[in-house]
């Protein structure tokens, strides 16, 4: 099945759920949802601690490290993938 991608990478819905479903693991399914509905980065996504994780503000705290330090930013989180956590 050829399905043409957004002309700025970004991937389809149709493309997201191929890429889940080839994934064996729960953990692997899971990191895709999150990346693909937050739009964090793959680093990002493997460094999440439970302590990260704001069930009633249904967010995310990312850390980036950066040239200053360290930086951190609240990410929203729907509650499809925040029920998967």
């Amino acid at each position: 099945m050829k399905v043409m991608s957004d002309p700025r990478g970004i991937l389809l819905q149709e493309q997201v759920d191929a890429i889940i479903n080839c994934c064996q693991g729960l953990r692997d399914k899971v990191l895709i949802q999150l990346i693909a509905r937050t739009g964090i980065r793959g680093t990002e996504a493997v460094s999440i601690r439970l302590e990260h994780i704001l069930w009633a503000e249904r967010t995310i705290i990312i850390r980036a490290l950066k040239k200053r330090g360290e930086v951190y930013r609240r990410v929203a989180v729907d509650d499809a993938t925040l029920g998967q956590l």
